[in-house]
């Protein structure tokens, strides 16, 4: 059965091309759940803003991030959204009055999540195409999708929030206000679904099994004695930098939000654990649930971590740290996470000691400061702080057990020594330190070492396979 990949719809905001729907193979082979490419919308647009309340610096951050232009702000404060127009119908007219006077503007940016049937008046209201903002956020998110789980996350958060959107097209299709399919009819529409559900169901198993290899080499890793520290927090506070600056690597930062939306994992060196440093996608206020949904096997990371860094921006406003803090620990709760939380407020370099003081203050006295273990200040650009703030991951970790082992000398007892230099601290070796006796006795090789608790039985378990006296 062949159906076009690309099905047009006038929709509700735009015209939604479907491409990321791919016909059903029917010949039984195992589909690789591939990203399929579509075309973005088009960045550097001349656009307007519309909110109902003046806290609008953070989708102008949005609208930013994609390079577009922001030409005008409209605001109308109003308790609800209107329930046919989000905004009122004579700010509708005002804000189309201005539109024909500049009809270099393209796009309004709503600062607020709307439902498909206000998305499709106020576009015709206005006259210009309208995306709210967890659209705005998808086109983002897209953007910055390199890798391939990312991909995969994003197009199944895109789809999810697209089905609404289809289906108020077709109520419209119904209603006679709209063209409809052209020589498709309700067969395609039937064979539509069909297929988003199929795409859908792929993509979620593609996802499955990623989430299945995540946790067998998170698994792995604990046998092996290593502790996870996973940095957290709003996006745009300087989390990749702090790793960079952490474990002098050098993976890519930019002054955007939601430049990182993979996880980064590198090793952290300088504390007498094994210790992993974890980056991953920020955080941000009203997190559309389709992305909550689609990237939860990359949250997770954070969610199981043991201990948390929450980074927050020292130069912001402190009422607007707090906010971002709120946002992070509620996340966090989502995943019900129980690892220790220490404050991090990194940019201190570009802040005196009053605004520093100011932050400490407010962080003090927020109704949830039981919930943190500790709240300490750092300049990932300066470096300033680092060291202390290893020594707080350092004490937040659980206390390492001593051990002392007594082993024949043999190739197979150096290669332990090996093993254990990577995943123990080795205190001390003596050659020589114990006479097994008997004719042509051996000489032993003693070793004096510090391991976690969880450790010990793996080690002890090793030690009688490579001598059975011991």
């Amino acid at each position: 059965m062949a159906c076009s990949k690309y099905i047009s719809i006038l929709g509700a905001c735009e015209t939604i091309v479907l491409e990321t729907i791919e016909p059903v193979n029917d010949s039984g082979d195992e589909d690789n759940s591939r990203v399929v490419e579509r075309p973005r919308m088009e960045e550097g647009k001349q656009v307007i803003l519309l909110s109902l309340n003046e806290d609008i610096q953070e989708l102008k951050a949005l609208a930013e991030s994609l390079n577009h232009s922001v030409v005008d702000c409209f605001i109308q404060k109003r308790q609800k959204p209107n329930p046919r127009t989000y905004i009122g119908s004579g700010k509708a007219e005002e804000i189309r009055q201005a539109l024909t006077e500049d009809s270099d503007i393209e796009l309004a940016l709503v600062n607020g999540n709307m439902r498909p049937s206000q998305l499709f008046k106020l576009k015709l209201a206005l006259g210009v195409e309208v995306l709210d903002r967890t659209r705005l956020i998808l086109e983002i998110f897209e953007k910055n999708a390199h890798t391939p789980e990312a991909r995969l996350q994003v197009e199944l958060a895109r789809i999810e929030y697209e089905i609404p959107l289809v289906k108020e097209s077709l109520h419209q299709l119904k209603l006679g206000e709209k063209p409809g399919f052209q020589a498709g009819g309700e067969y395609q529409i039937d064979y539509y679904y069909e297929m988003i559900k199929t795409r859908m169901g792929k993509l979620r198993s593609a996802l499955k099994r990623i989430e299945k290899e995540r946790d067998l080499k998170r698994r792995q890793r604990g046998r092996r004695g290593f502790y996870q520290v996973s940095l957290v927090g709003y996006t745009n506070v300087g989390k990749s930098s702090l790793l960079n600056a952490l474990t002098d690597d050098h993976i890519l930062v930019e002054d955007r939000l939601f430049s990182t939306l993979s996880t980064t994992t590198r090793r952290l060196e300088g504390l007498r654990r094994q210790v992993l440093l974890t980056d991953t996608v920020g955080f941000i206020r009203n997190t559309p649930p389709t992305l909550l949904e689609a990237f939860h096997s990359t949250l997770e990371e954070s969610y199981l971590a043991d201990v948390l860094l929450i980074v927050l921006d020292v130069t912001d406003p402190p009422y607007l740290a707090l906010e971002k803090l709120e946002v992070s620990m509620n996340l966090l709760g989502r995943g019900d996470c129980t690892a220790l939380k220490v404050c991090v407020l990194n940019k201190c370099d570009a802040a005196d000691s009053l605004t520093i003081e100011k932050m400490r203050e407010a962080i003090l006295s927020w109704h949830r400061v039981e919930e943190l273990s500790g709240t300490l200040e750092v300049s990932a650009k300066t470096q300033e702080g680092l060291e202390r703030l290893m020594e707080e991951i350092g004490t937040r970790l659980p206390e390492l057990v001593q051990m002392e082992l007594t082993l024949t000398n043999t190739p197979r007892s150096q290669s332990l020594l090996s093993w254990l230099h990577d995943n123990a601290v080795v205190e001390k070796v003596e050659y020589g330190a114990t006479d097994t006796g008997g004719p042509g006795a051996n000489f032993g090789i003693k070793i004096f070492l510090e391991c976690e608790k969880r450790m010990v039985g793996e080690i002890q378990k090793k030690a009688g396979q490579v001598d059975k006296k011991w």
